[in-house]
């Protein structure tokens, strides 16, 4: 099983306009959101989220919200920041060669999906979560 990216998160402060830009002048086809069932929906609306791909792989532009990791009782925050995400059939694969390599300024967090055991999260570290 082989590695690939699920999805790049981008954070803009106007997702309608971001959206527009990936849509009107790249042209990019957006698509339809479905909120993971082991989740459930969660509190984002069209001024909040623009999703470009199919089965919620591919582009999320997201407005960044403080309060969002608290109100979903997530680990960590999504919204801030962006981040981009990678399924791997186990996550130790890229977990040790960062441990090795000293990657500090990256954090990873694994993330259970129907398809692979594990689709994890990379992100550089940075004040705001």
């Amino acid at each position: 099983m082989s590695w690939y990216i699920h999805h790049v998160n981008l954070e803009a402060h106007d997702v309608a306009q971001t959206a527009s830009f990936f849509k009107d002048i790249i042209g990019l086809k957006e698509g339809q959101w479905t909120y993971p069932e082991r989740i459930g929906k969660i509190g984002h609306s069209d001024d909040t989220l623009a999703y470009f791909g199919t089965e919620n792989q591919g582009l999320h532009i997201v407005k960044a919200i403080t309060s969002f990791a608290h109100d979903n009782n997530f680990v960590h925050n999504p919204t801030i920041g962006g981040h981009f995400a990678v399924c791997v059939p186990d996550i130790q694969i890229v977990k040790k060669p960062l441990g090795e390599r000293r990657c500090d300024r990256l954090r990873c967090w694994r993330i259970c999906n129907e398809r692979y055991s594990s689709n994890l999260l990379l992100r550089s570290i940075d004040e705001r979560g």
